[in-house]
């Protein structure tokens, strides 16, 4: 009878171990066989050293009343709810954020949330209307190509790519293969980001160009109001730059009169003692090519230096003409003649080692005096003014002289003016913005 029941309480632990066993089973199976997560459009974005993410709808949204303050034609196919409802007929969300990369001009991509894709292919039927289209494989996959413009577009549940160039193969072996966390280096870095996080444009620059002047990488948003576009950048650098705002220092009066004009007020003290400071040695790699002395213009600059160029002065230029005597011999006749140039005036401070800097110019035949008047290597004749504090040279009257701590200005260039000026400088960055106004814009695109 014991032996019954020991052998009835073994078979008794033995279920409840295998009942135990089974629930156990069940609760991790969900864990141990469950599909690999699918990879979110992050994961399929390609690693690029100019990357964007865009809030279309957002950016429709804020251009519309600069569209409507300036009688944009076709305005009303711009509108907010114009643009969703477009988007929503081919199957597009441009309510999250859509993303941009690119490594050159000639090899770009982006890749827009799909919220239909079987609207898609209604999109692709209207665009054929007037372009193109052809089907091509890649990965076995289908792809269209717009040949005019050498465009590619693929689409599948979640995502449009378009792209353009010869990395097509590569942005679609990124799309296809992607898997779930294996975010490339370029998107980690972007959304460690801090600044301007809420922005509807935000572009990330890691090129080797940003780095080849000493900064790590570059961003930009962009804004705008009823008149103007404002493109805002900030360059990161990992190592202090030595560039700070200074005091007021003296510049001219602000004159819309003019093609170009700035005014600097930087300390750059520390910065001109690193010469080993990438942005250093392009400096002087460029000074080179006319054989400027960058270091002996950095011993003498206070930090302040302002430029007007432009309207059309006269100024007296001796010509030399070929004329015969009375035997008819060639001779040459020196004769003094008004030629209209564009006049300009620059000033900036210095130190007691300004004249100093003005010696070295001489010496190395950059300016040279020419009667009463001086040269700039090839510029028309300037009148030099040397002062204790500051150093002078325009073509004929001198704008007025004030003080200011803005660094600012504006460049017109093809009947655009646009305006720049450092926001803030702190140890490792720089903010600048650069604006023009809407209407330009408009007009440039034809609307």
């Amino acid at each position: 009878m014991q032996l019954k029941t020991e052998w009835i309480g073994s078979k008794i632990f033995l279920i409840t171990l295998l009942c135990l066993g089974l629930a156990l089973f069940l609760y991790l199976r969900p864990l141990l066989f469950s599909p690999e997560p699918k990879p979110r459009i992050i994961d399929r974005l390609p690693d690029s050293e100019v990357i964007a993410k865009v809030k279309i709808i957002n950016v429709v949204g804020n251009a519309y009343p600069a569209l409507f303050k300036n009688k944009v034609k076709f305005r009303e196919y711009l509108t907010f709810d114009f643009i969703l409802a477009q988007a929503k007929n081919y199957g597009l969300d441009i309510q999250k954020d859509a993303y941009f990369f690119s490594n050159s001009k000639k090899d770009w991509g982006s890749i827009i949330p799909v919220s239909d894709s079987s609207r898609i292919k209604e999109g692709f039927e209207r665009l054929s209307q007037f372009y193109s289209l052809k089907d091509t494989l890649i990965f076995k996959h289908k792809v269209k190509k717009l040949k005019e413009f050498n465009l590619y577009f693929y689409y599948d549940k979640s995502i449009l790519l378009v792209c353009k160039g010869k990395k097509i193969g590569t942005y679609m072996d990124k799309v296809l293969h992607a898997r779930y966390g294996e975010v490339e280096t370029s998107w980690k870095h972007f959304s460690w980001v801090k600044d301007f996080k809420s922005s509807s444009f935000l572009v990330y620059n890691r090129s080797k160009e940003i780095q080849n002047f000493g900064f790590d990488y570059a961003l930009m948003t962009q804004t705008m109001d009823s008149m103007n576009v404002q493109f805002t950048t900030t360059l990161h650098s990992l190592k202090p730059l030595g560039i700070k705002e200074k005091e007021p220092g003296i510049c001219f009066e602000n004159n819309l009169n003019y093609n170009k004009s700035f005014n600097i007020h930087l300390d750059a003290t520390e910065f001109s003692k690193n010469k080993s400071h990438p942005l250093y040695t392009y400096l002087v790699k460029k000074g080179a090519r006319v054989g400027f002395p960058l270091e002996d213009f950095f011993a003498a600059w206070d930090g302040d230096l302002s430029f007007h160029e432009g309207g059309k002065q006269l100024i007296e230029e001796e010509i030399v003409e070929l004329s015969y005597d009375e035997e008819f011999n060639p001779v040459e006749v020196k004769k003094m003649q008004q030629v209209p140039i564009t006049g300009f005036s620059t000033i900036m401070s210095v130190n007691k080692k300004g004249n100093q800097l003005v010696n070295k110019l001489f010496a190395k035949g950059i300016i040279n005096k020419q009667g009463n008047k001086y040269r700039f290597l090839f510029s028309p004749p300037l009148t030099l003014n040397i002062l204790p504090e500051s150093l002078s040279a325009y073509t004929s009257a001198r704008p007025k002289i004030t003080t200011g701590t803005k660094s600012q200005g504006y460049w017109k260039y093809k009947g655009v003016t646009y305006f720049f000026q450092i926001d803030e400088i702190k140890s490792n960055k720089v903010k600048a913005t650069v604006s023009f106004p809407f209407m330009k814009l408009t007009q440039l695109a034809n609307l």
